[in-house]
């Protein structure tokens, strides 16, 4: 391990070695003005050749670098310890009206509504989502990533969509690895130096992800019921190179670890976009994770996410009946007359 202009030979100390596990074979570097930030672990074979000819002794040295990959003692991880983040979110617009976001409303419709003291409708609430604090490289279970939609009873209670279920379609669900790497290097007395981080983005799912015909994915809105794991639907696994299953590598991807020398730490960023009744809500939010090396015992992954005999890569949960028809009756305004403030 190295760092800075200089290399040199760092391992742990030898009182760490029998507590803790060396890490895989890594290298990375960072050019700038004058100098250069490199770090790096290696593992060699030194041999050494004695030989005596004629009364004279020779000595002959060869190193060889090789590459080490290291795997988890066990079998694939299963607890991959979720986090729960809940993130706002809100949408005004008479299009979340029965029958509105289905199809135009027509001339008629649209005047009634300019003209009447029918309030405007308001869907808001909680989106609830457990993403992994844990992710182990290849393995063949699915990360779980869960979330469904819990409404706000307080302004709900005053909207006049009040008790009528709404969909929420997933239109685009992508994360960023982020990797963050700090070295230190003998004889320097400033403490560890941050390397600009290097992110993967991950294309978990978008609404054109398996082509025509592919049945929409639906994130459940009326809070009692169980979430959907998205990271099942898809069969979301990260490996070596980034996303599995892809005909092309998105990135290196090294497991977590921490030497004398070295630290390289990741952060996964998630971006979603949903669409309700024709509007588009976006959350954002931020994870740590620690990513493991590849288990020893691999065995076969959970099969359901495997395709359905209608050629879709997953099945739904969520009851895809198409929306009531519009009805003027929904015009009538009801007895409040206070507009409940919402803030995005």
């Amino acid at each position: 391990m190295g760092g800075s202009d200089e290399q040199g030979e760092a391992d742990q100390p030898p009182e760490r070695t029998d507590q803790q596990s060396l890490p895989a074979s890594f290298r990375m570097n960072r050019a700038g003005f004058g100098a250069r930030d490199e770090g790096f672990i290696e593992y060699t074979i030194k041999a050494e050749l004695q030989s005596k000819r004629q009364g004279a002794s020779e000595t002959v040295y060869a190193t060889l670098p090789i590459i080490i990959q290291i795997n988890t003692p066990g079998p694939p991880v299963t607890d991959f310890r979720l986090t729960r983040y809940r993130l706002y979110g809100w949408i005004s617009s008479y299009s979340l009206l029965p029958g509105i976001g289905a199809a135009r409303p027509t001339i008629s419709h649209k005047a009634k509504l300019l003209f009447s003291s029918f309030k405007m409708p308001v869907f808001a609430g909680n989106l609830e989502v457990d993403t992994p604090a844990v992710i182990q490289l290849e393995n063949p279970n699915p990360m779980p990533v869960r979330m469904q939609f819990v409404p706000d009873p307080k302004v709900m209670k005053d909207s006049p969509i009040d008790g009528i279920p709404q969909k929420m379609q997933l239109q685009a669900l992508t994360m960023e690895i982020q990797t963050a790497t700090e070295i230190k290097c003998d004889g320097v007395e400033s403490s560890w130096a941050a390397i600009s981080p290097k992110t993967i983005r991950v294309s978990v799912w978008s609404c054109l992800a398996f082509g025509p015909g592919t049945r929409p994915l639906y994130i459940p809105c009326a809070g009692d019921g169980p979430p959907i794991d998205v990271g099942r639907k898809v069969n979301l696994r990260i490996g070596r190179t980034g996303l599995m299953g892809k005909a092309y590598p998105q990135g290196d991807v090294h497991a977590s670890f921490s030497t004398r020398h070295i630290k390289y730490s990741h952060r996964i960023s998630y971006e979603l976009r949903v669409v309700v009744a024709g509007e588009v809500l976006k959350f954002k939010w931020d994870s740590e994770a620690t990513v493991l090396p590849p288990a020893n015992d691999v065995q076969p992954g959970d099969p359901d996410w495997l395709q359905t005999p209608e050629g879709t890569p997953y099945g739904t949960d969520v009851d895809e009946t198409p929306p009531p028809a519009f009805q003027d009756a929904w015009l009538r305004p009801r007895l409040h007359t206070t507009m409940p403030s919402v803030s995005g």
